[in-house]
Order: C-alpha cells, then structure tokens, then sequence
C-alpha cells in the first residue's frame, strides 16, 4: 500500500490510541460502598399464581413508589393495589446515610428482592444500609418481637472486662434510642466497645426501648463472648463491635487518608507531565514525518526512520496512564 496517499493515518490512530489509554474514551466505573453488602433475605413460601399477572403488576408498582420516595426520607410504608390485588410495603435507611446514599441503597432492592424470592408474595431483603419489606394482602406478617437474623463472630474475647463493658453498652444503647433525636437511629463507643442501633422510624419511643431490650437479651445470650455482633428483630436492630487493643484512632485514619491523597497527588503530576510531553514530542514527530512536496502531495519524511517508532511513543503515555490507575 502506497503509505503517501495516506499520511495522517498513522498520527490519526496513534492520536486516537493515546485518548482510549488516557481514559478518555473508557467510562470510569465505581465500586459499590458498605451500605449495600447484602446482609440477609426471608420470602415468603407463597408464590404468584395469577394469570392476568395483577398480583406481579402491583407489586412492581410498589417498589418503583418505595424506590422513588429514597430520593428525599430515609422511611416509608404505603400500599398499592385494590381488592382484587393489594400490596404493602416499606423501606428504611440506616441513620446516618445521606439521601444520596439512601436511594443509591434501596435502588438496588427491587432487583435483588426479585432475584433472591423470585414470585413471592412476601419478602424482606436486608442490605448493611438499608432493607426492604413487602407481602401481599392476606399474607400472615412475622410476630414482631421474633428474631430475623443474627451472626455472631467467632472469635471470642479473651481476658476480664469484656462483659462488664459489654453490658454497660448495651444498657447505653437501651437508654439512647429513647432519647435520640434521630428516629430511633443510635450510634455510640462506650469503653472499647462501639455500637449502634435503630428502630422502626413509626414505633413509638417505648416500643422501640421494648424492642431493643429484646435485641440486647438475645445478642448477650446467642452472642456471649464474641467480639461482634449483629442482631435482626422484626422492628430494631443492633449491632457491636468489641476492640480489645482499644477503639481505632481517627487521627491515625486522617493521617492515612492525607499520605494516600499526596500519593495520589504526585501519580497525577507525573502522569500529566509526561502526557504533556508526550503530546509535544508527537506533534514534533509529526512535522517530522509528513512535509508538503512542490507538486501539493503530502510524501514521507526520511526521518521516518528514527529510532523511536510509534508504538514506542504510542507506549509512553499508556504506562504513565497505568501508573496513575494503579495508585488510585
């Protein structure tokens, strides 16, 4: 092929090259936080059965007005649906979620619920940040106070002192969802111990303590000596997390946070430096290989020949982009 008809071909797809290495052309993907790691699920043993397909349409309805109510509460129940076919259902964030993070967490349920219990007509999907429950009209709900789920670690505390805090904990805990001006929401250290609960946001304050007692009973006597634990009633939750060298320091988490932000910093200049060097030297290159011949035509340059080749250059920037990925 005559490569002089064609002289911008090689800059061209060495240009386009660049871009796709740099990131430009690759859409950046973000992990998923701790707020959405699936925790547990319960379905209901009933299961869709209506041909006309009212029960799975209502249901569908539901989730999208229990989805979109995450954008602005942290807490919602409602109903949708007639005598023929009716659903209800709620939702609830953690406390100390932003709205951002809420919808971001309960977004994710509608699919994961139909995934985990597929036609059921009841269910409840329980994320580390957020959980959803639905069951059709005429579907026998759980007894309020019955535990849903608990996991105790373990690995169990060594030495004195661990029930004495423990226990000093919880009685904080039973104390603090009371008070709390956040819906229910608790969250606390007490010694080398931290904890936090939270309660349905629609019980009243003496429900929720009842049900935090109820939690605290069950975590100290499923639990007994683990060093965490996490306990699923009906309304409330709790959980707690024992540190026996002592609780960590936010100091040490700031300082770690500012070395892996100056890493970041200095991966950053240096990748942008020889990018922009990179883009100096080829459009030097470039002038290089390609020159105007009297008769209008573009023809090749000899010194097409030099020792650094376009893949090389083309390399370049691609390893300085690799580098600064790698870091963040």
């Amino acid at each position: 092929m005559d490569l002089s008809s064609k002289p911008i071909f090689l800059p061209s797809i060495a240009v386009l090259l660049f871009f796709a290495c740099s990131g430009f052309l690759v859409p950046h993907i973000e992990a998923a936080s701790g707020y959405s790691n699936l925790v547990y699920n319960s379905c209901a043993n009933q299961t869709l059965t209506d041909p006309i397909e009212s029960y799975s349409q209502t249901l569908s309805s539901l989730l999208g007005i229990l989805t979109a109510k995450s954008l602005h509460s942290s807490f919602f129940k409602g109903s949708v649906g007639d005598d023929h076919a009716a659903f209800f259902g709620l939702f609830q964030c953690r406390g100390d979620l932003s709205n951002a993070n809420c919808y971001n967490c309960v977004s994710r349920l509608p699919a994961l619920s139909k995934r985990l219990c597929g036609e059921s007509l009841g269910a409840r999907v329980q994320l580390s940040g957020c959980y959803i429950q639905y069951e059709a009209d005429g579907v026998a709900e759980n007894s309020e106070p019955e535990l849903l789920y608990k996991l105790c670690s373990e690995t169990e505390a060594r030495g004195s002192g661990f029930e004495e805090m423990r226990t000093e904990a919880f009685a904080a805990v039973e104390m603090g969802v009371k008070s709390s001006g956040n819906n229910g929401f608790y969250q606390e250290t007490s010694g080398e111990v931290n904890l936090m609960a939270q309660c349905q946001r629609d019980l009243d304050i003496c429900e929720c303590g009842e049900c935090m007692t109820n939690a605290v009973q069950v975590a100290q006597e499923e639990c007994k000596s683990s060093v965490s634990g996490q306990i699923y009633m009906g309304k409330c939750s709790l959980s707690y997390t024992f540190y026996p060298n002592g609780i960590p320091s936010t100091n040490s988490h700031h300082e770690k946070g500012t070395e892996t932000s100056s890493a970041k910093m200095a991966a950053i200049a240096v990748g942008a430096a020889a990018a922009l060097f990179f883009g100096l030297f080829f459009l030097k290159l470039i002038k290089s290989w390609v020159k105007k011949g009297d008769d209008g035509k573009h023809t090749l340059h000899s010194s097409l020949s030099l020792s650094l080749s376009p893949p090389f250059s083309i390399a370049f920037p691609c390893a300085a982009t690799f580098l600064i990925q790698g870091v963040l």
